[in-house]
């Protein structure tokens, strides 16, 4: 008797159980962290409701309030060049995952230990 389809299936489901889904509620925060809403591309505003399907942008904060989180979030660039690495001037920023169509990046604030995180995706 082998354990692999076992073993595969246990693996499969805490992958989509972890991964983040594009109905994601104020409920549905980050351990540890504060959910900020949805990035509305249509007028550039933020929403606590549920996108229509297609690109998101999320926003959370940690030690800062959610509208500190919201300006970092927007305001966040990359290096010009490869690996393309998330920065935000006075914070270390590091980016979590990377798969296609998937972003997770965290900023955590120099000398303090406020931080916000942002999911991108489609």
């Amino acid at each position: 008797m082998s354990f692999r389809v076992p073993l595969v299936a246990l693996v499969a489901s805490v992958l989509v159980s972890a991964a983040p889904s594009a109905t994601a509620a104020p409920g549905d925060a980050l351990p540890g962290y504060t959910f900020c809403g949805w990035k509305n591309f249509t007028d550039g505003s933020w929403t606590l409701t549920n996108p229509e399907d297609g690109a998101f942008v999320t926003a959370y904060a940690s030690g800062m309030s959610c509208q500190a989180a919201r300006r970092n979030v927007t305001r966040l660039s990359s290096t010009k060049s490869p690996p393309y690495s998330p920065r935000r001037p006075g914070y270390r920023c590091v980016r979590l995952v990377n798969k296609y169509e998937f972003s997770s990046i965290r900023c955590v604030r120099r000398g303090g230990s406020a931080k916000f995180r942002t999911q991108t995706g489609s």
